[in-house]
């Protein structure tokens, strides 16, 4: 299976709380033998280290790149992502791009994926 799941998730609301849900998220995910890009994990300690800014507007270009490379998008599903600039700029790049978008929960049962579209 050549799939790569970007994961996206909002980030600003609460920088340190996403960047633990986006491990606890892309752990399962690894788990379940999947491969995994989450420009969370990668970027926020890199941001917390060097000071640099943690607002979508600065990251964009390097999220696009990724997301570009990436064959499908999960989109952790709680409620604030519906507000998040960032996910909803990699929501609508996905769509334009033709890629597959999920929304992923992960519950005590499980690892669960469903279809969404851009809104």
């Amino acid at each position: 299976m050549n799939e790569l799941i970007y994961l996206a998730g909002p980030y600003s609301i609460d920088p340190a709380r996403m960047f633990k849900e986006h491990m606890r998220y892309a752990a399962e995910i690894f788990r379940k033998g999947h491969k995994v890009f989450s420009p969370i994990l990668h970027c926020h300690p890199l941001a917390e280290a060097h000071s640099l800014p943690g607002d979508a507007n600065f990251w964009q270009q390097y999220n696009e790149r990724m997301l570009d490379c990436c064959t499908t998008v999960w989109i952790i599903d709680i409620p604030e992502w519906h507000q998040s600039t960032g996910v909803l700029h990699e929501l609508n790049r996905a769509v334009m791009l033709r890629k597959p978008v999920l929304a992923v929960k992960l519950t005590d049962e499980g690892l669960f994926t469903y279809p969404i579209t851009a809104e």
